[in-house]
């Protein structure tokens, strides 16, 4: 459903938004069509800290560009994001993330990608 990256985010970063674009994966292995959202009835990103301590938080639809394609907003384009308050990155290390949604009654996990948080220096 995603490709792997590596981003960098520090401890009490405020604001970040955090975003995946959900996608096919053909049986060849390459990237198809964008998942479509818009009917979801559940749309969660799931945080899992260094320690192994899970965050679970509701994903609104995605609003940032991909690749030069402005986002449509409504979920059809398989984009999700969420918006950091200052407590939510508190250790620092490598974090996996991955989206959950639920589809038609049927709940879908994407794969889980890495996210380096590093020790933050502003208050």
């Amino acid at each position: 459903m995603t490709t792997a990256t590596q981003i960098r985010v520090h401890t009490g970063d405020e604001g970040f938004v955090f975003g995946m674009a959900l996608q096919e994966i053909l049986p060849d292995g390459s990237l198809g069509d964008a998942i479509d959202l818009s009917a979801a009835t559940t749309k969660e990103l799931v945080f899992v800290a260094p320690s192994g301590t899970t965050k679970r938080v509701t994903a609104d639809n995605g609003t940032f560009d991909l690749e030069g394609v402005p986002a449509v907003g409504d979920g059809s384009d398989g984009r999700i994001q969420h918006t950091s308050d200052a407590d939510h990155y508190d250790e620092e290390g490598l974090w996996r993330v991955q989206a959950y949604v639920v589809l038609d009654g049927a709940g879908f996990s994407s794969t889980a990608i890495s996210l380096r948080v590093g020790q933050g220096v502003a208050p």
